[in-house]
Parts: structure tokens; C-alpha cells; sequence
């Protein structure tokens, strides 16, 4: 507990969690929310926003996917290769556990890219 106190960090643990900092938090995002909307839909900048569109067709789907398949298996698929690949070069294991989870990152949005790409949409 100290060394957050010393950072200033609050981390999200309910038994320290204080009502102003779920103010605070609630305020970033509503602030982040509010840029973007502004962003998006009255500037019309939305080139960028296509990865999240992507995702947002099949969220239950990869959701699900990634919670069932996802943190196991791909995850460990992914990483024999990944290792197999920084571990001779020296990489350690700290960047290749990152390394690995934008991989697993990366592949669970293909998968999405995928299924729209083929209009396959998953709803309730």
C-alpha cells in the first residue's frame, strides 16, 4: 500500500477503493467519451475508428471466444512461437510474454476482421 501511495496511484481493489475515486474515474470517462463523441460524429473523423468497429460487431462473439478458447489455448498456441522465435535472440521474458499477448491480441482480431468480412454477425 505504500508504494501506491507514494505514486499516487489508487489501483482498483474494492477494500481501498474510495468514493472520490470513483468519481474521478467516472469523470475520465465520461470526458473520454465526450471527445470521442465529438471526434466521431460531429467532426467525422472516423477513419481510425475502424479496428473498434471490427470488434464491435462480434463483441459477444470474441468476448466469449476469447474467455472459453481465447486465454488458454490461442494464447499458448501463440506462444510456442513467439518464444521459439525472441528467446534464441536474447529477448527476455518479460517482452515475450507482452510480445505474445498483442500476437494473442492481434489474432483474436483477425478472427473478428474475419467474420465481418464474410458478414457473419453473432447476436442475442
Amino acid at each position: 500500500m505504500k508504494l501506491f501511495e507514494l505514486i499516487g496511484i489508487t489501483p482498483i481493489i474494492k477494500r481501498i477503493s474510495t468514493t472520490s475515486f470513483a468519481f474521478a474515474a467516472g469523470g475520465w470517462a465520461v470526458l473520454a467519451l465526450a471527445i470521442s463523441y465529438w471526434l466521431i460524429d460531429v467532426k467525422k473523423k472516423n477513419r481510425w475508428v475502424f479496428p473498434f468497429v471490427i470488434v464491435g460487431m462480434n463483441s459477444i462473439f470474441i468476448y466469449l471466444f476469447a474467455e472459453i478458447l481465447g486465454h488458454r489455448w490461442l494464447y499458448g498456441f501463440i506462444e510456442i512461437f513467439s518464444s521459439g522465435i525472441l528467446e534464441p535472440i536474447g529477448v527476455g521474458e518479460a517482452a515475450i510474454a507482452i510480445s505474445t499477448a498483442f500476437l494473442t491480441l492481434g489474432a483474436l482480431w483477425y478472427l473478428c476482421y474475419f467474420l465481418y468480412r464474410k458478414k457473419i454477425f453473432f447476436k442475442i
